[in-house]
């Protein structure tokens, strides 16, 4: 974040930290079980990102969602010359940055999610529930996945796909013998009750009455 503090500046006085439009937004990623040579620093353009939202590794490569406000959020740490933007007059953009660390030359690269004003967001307790309860669901038969045609049981492709702590989960068909549907967990695939099937954001659940 580009509002820093300068002892000098407090010694004469001033306030604790100042916005300087002049520095670049810095991330800096430090490996797990890594040393002082794997740490990485990634600068990007100047602006004030927020709290984080959610972060998660694929393959080698680092995401981390969060807001990013395009100019100084804190009018009471002006610039050095007194100056802060007015209130509304510029915007917030929801971000996906990735962090390449198969790559020692790469760069920051954000992706805009949503240009929604927003912060201290958080994920929906309701859908958290909800995908903690698939992760958890109780499983009524294991066999090995080679023991089925994966077209024929819908995970050729999978309806739905779920990854949980590096854990792929791919859903498939309602199974012939009731309300289950099959699930594909590595090499293994398990019967589970359908009521666990992840669901579209679109998909409308009625109540009968």
């Amino acid at each position: 974040m580009p509002t820093v503090m300068d002892i000098e500046r407090l010694k004469r006085g001033g306030i604790a930290f100042q916005w300087d439009p002049s520095l670049d937004q810095i991330y800096i990623v430090i490996p797990r079980g890594g040393d002082a040579k794997d740490v990485r620093f990634f600068r990007a353009p100047n602006a004030m990102p927020g709290h984080t939202i959610n972060a998660f590794d694929d393959g080698g490569k680092l995401y981390l969602d969060l807001p990013v406000a395009l100019d100084n959020v804190f009018w009471f740490f002006p610039d050095k010359d007194g100056k802060f933007p007015p209130p509304g007059s510029f915007g917030t953009e929801i971000t996906r940055w990735c962090f390449d660390m198969n790559d020692r030359n790469s760069k920051a690269v954000p992706s805009v999610l949503s240009r929604m004003a927003a912060e201290f967001p958080h994920a929906d307790d309701r859908y958290m529930a909800t995908l903690a309860a698939a992760a958890a669901a109780p499983v009524l038969q294991w066999r090995p996945a080679g023991d089925f045609d994966a077209a024929k049981i819908g995970l050729a492709p999978p309806l739905a796909v779920l990854t949980l702590d590096g854990q792929r989960l791919a859903f498939g068909a309602v199974s012939a013998t009731g309300p289950q549907c099959y699930v594909q967990a590595g090499g293994r695939v398990a019967l589970v009750s359908l009521r666990f099937m992840p669901r579209a954001a679109q998909q409308r659940q009625v109540e009968l009455r």
